[in-house]
Parts: structure tokens; C-alpha cells; sequence
């Protein structure tokens, strides 16, 4: 069962390079053959600024609060990330980002590697939805429909980057077997029953005889299900309240590494990990009840074809991202110190 995410943020490198003063401010950053657009600098600066806020909002729900959470969620910008104040994380945070942008298009120059008349549709309509959902937070931030599918199109390029290294045809492509077995022993699939704490079309939290109801039926399910678990799926039928079962009838995949980027609740991934392959639980969170079923991960399984390209990234992300880094420190990227100006403590995540 997944949480709502705001825009997804491209990996961020860590790449310490020179910056030079500038009155032109259409451009954040420059190499001999790429030049980066401003609008795309605030894009990843206004996702980091979002990720400020909802750090301080963990902090203040969490049930252990302490003295530094209490402050974070005060003044989120008291808080540190990354042992950085968190105006020096969003900034540098987004620096990094841009300058990573630069050097997967210069790679990808090299290699002569550039996307399809297919890819750029797909990019151009994933910017489409995304700067639609976001419009009004994107104008007052001055970022640009052009800079979001712009950071879409980089998107997809790297991936075609990373696939030319460790694809089936790369230079340094993976045996099968040693993805077969990373997915083995990283991964797990589960099927569930959800039971919703909150009302599906105001979304607030349920009280008094709903929420009652809502406990008496997750519990009726687990037992039920619980009792009879080769018959689990009779019971999603009965009892589930997750559209994502019925979207997805074979369940849901995911590893430690990717469950917090594809949006899953903690607790449906602590139960997850917890259970032996056969068994049931229940876990609870605010979102409701998630009864889980753990079945067998097999890469042999029709299943795998969806999960293999995130399995690829998980075993040599890293080290592409390093690879990028060692390469990016070599290379003469341009820094616009007009970038100073931008504020992340004034930057706007109101949509009215």
C-alpha cells in the first residue's frame, strides 16, 4: 500500500566543483558542450525544500519526540540533514543534481546514446502531468514547463546511460544468475488485505463506531484468512479495501532499498520482512490495517519482468554513480553564482 509522493527528485551526486559569477541568470550550469537551465536548479531545489518540510513533519509525529524534533517541526529550518543545516542541504542538494545532469548528458554525448522520438513523448507527457498537478507551485517559483520535461528527458537518459554499462548488451552487463540471486535474497513478495482508518472520499481519519467497524473487520479478515492462508486470495475478494490488489491482483514486490522510493508505509514493510514465506500478519499504521501473505520470490516468475530493471540498479547503482562522480570531478563545469539569490526558505510549496 503506497503513500502519496510529491515529485520524484532524480539521484543526487555528490560532485564538489568550481562555480563562477555570472549576470545572466537563463542558465545554472555550463560545460563546454551542455548548458543546464535555472528553472531545472529551482525544480530540484523546490523538491528539496519539500523534503525540509516533511522531514520536520516526521519529526513532530513521531511518537519519541524529543527536544530536537520538537524544534525541527517548529522551524523546519533548524533541523539538519545529512549533518548539513537544511538551507545548506536544499542548496547544495540541488547543486549536486544539476551538476549530475550535466555530466549524464555529456556521457551519454560520448557514447552517442540519445532518446527516441518514443522517449521524448513519454517524457514530454510525464512533464505534462507532472507541471498540470503542480502548476500554480511551479509559476511562483519561476520554474518553467521546458525545465520539468527538460529534468523528465535527463531522467530517461541516464537510464539509457546505466543500461549501456550494465544492460544485457553494456560493457560491463550482469550475468542473469547473479541477478537472479541478488532478487533472491533482497527482495519479497507479498499479497494483502487493507482495511482503510480513513474515509476513502474526504480522506480524514475515522472515529468512534467507523473506526470501530473498521477494527472489527481487519481482525475478522486476519483471522479468517490467518485460519485458511492457501485460500488467501478468497479473502482479498471479501475483505480488501486496496485498489492496488485489484490493479494488481499478483501483489506487490520490493526491497528494503526501493520500498521508501515506490511510496510504501513503513509498517507494510517492517511486516513484510518480518514474515517467513507462508505465513500471515497484521500490521497497523495511521493508513489502516495491512494483512499480509508472503509468497515465494522467484526471478523465473512472470513477476520479474517488472522488477528486473530496479534489481539492475540496486546491484550496480553505486557504482554508476560513482563512476558519474570521478567524472564529473575531472570535467570543467560552469556554476553560475547568480544561483545565490535563490532562497530555499522563500520559495512557495502553496498550490492556492
Amino acid at each position: 500500500m503506497k503513500k502519496t509522493a510529491i515529485c520524484a527528485a532524480l539521484c543526487a551526486l555528490a560532485v564538489g566543483l568550481g562555480s563562477t559569477g555570472c549576470s545572466n541568470t537563463t542558465w545554472a550550469m555550463k560545460s563546454d558542450k551542455v548548458t543546464l537551465p535555472t528553472g531545472v536548479y529551482l525544480y530540484y531545489l523546490l523538491n528539496n525544500v519539500s523534503q525540509v518540510y516533511q522531514n520536520a513533519e516526521q519529526a513532530s509525529s513521531s511518537s519519541a519526540s524529543t527536544s530536537t524534533s520538537s524544534a525541527a517541526s517548529a522551524d523546519p529550518w533548524s533541523q539538519k540533514i545529512q549533518n548539513e543545516n537544511a538551507s545548506t542541504w536544499a542548496i547544495s542538494n540541488a547543486i549536486s543534481s544539476c551538476k549530475s545532469l550535466v555530466m549524464i548528458e555529456e556521457l551519454s554525448a560520448q557514447r552517442k546514446i540519445a532518446l527516441s522520438a518514443s522517449d521524448e513523448a513519454s517524457a514530454k507527457s510525464q512533464a505534462d502531468q507532472t507541471y498540470s498537478s503542480y502548476e500554480t507551485m511551479f509559476q511562483k517559483n519561476g520554474i518553467s514547463q521546458d525545465s520539468v520535461e527538460h529534468v523528465e528527458e535527463d531522467t530517461a537518459l541516464s537510464q539509457k546511460l546505466f543500461d549501456s554499462y550494465y544492460g544485457a548488451k553494456g560493457d560491463k552487463a550482469v550475468p542473469e544468475s547473479t541477478i537472479d540471486a541478488y532478487y533472491t535474497a533482497n527482495y519479497v513478495h507479498v499479497k494483502q488485505i487493507f482495511i482503510n482508518k480513513n474515509d476513502s472520499t474526504t480522506n480524514t481519519a475515522l472515529t468512534g463506531a467507523k473506526l470501530t467497524a473498521a477494527t472489527n473487520k481487519a481482525n475478522q479478515a486476519y483471522a479468517a484468512a490467518k485460519a485458511d492462508i492457501p485460500n488467501f486470495e478468497t479473502y482479498v475478494k471479501q475483505y480488501n479495501e486496496d485498489p492496488g490488489m485489484t490493479q494488481n491482483p499478483d501483489g506487490y514486490i520490493f526491497s528494503k532499498a526501493t520500498a521508501s522510493s515506490q511510496g510504501y508505509d513503513q509498517k507494510f514493510v517492517d511486516l513484510a520482512f518480518s514474515l517467513k514465506v507462508g505465513e500471515v500478519g497484521m500490521a497497523e499504521s495511521d493508513m489502516g490495517y495491512f494483512i499480509e501473505y508472503k509468497v515465494p520470490v522467484d526471478p523465473k516468475a512472470s513477476t520479474f519482468s517488472g522488477q528486473s530493471e530496479s534489481v539492475l540498479s540496486a546491484l550496480k547503482g553505486d557504482e554508476f554513480r560513482t563512476m558519474v562522480t570521478d567524472d564529473a570531478n575531472k570535467a570543467k563545469i560552469q556554476q553560475n553564482g547568480s544561483l545565490n539569490k535563490y532562497d530555499p526558505k522563500k520559495m512557495v510549496l502553496s498550490q492556492s
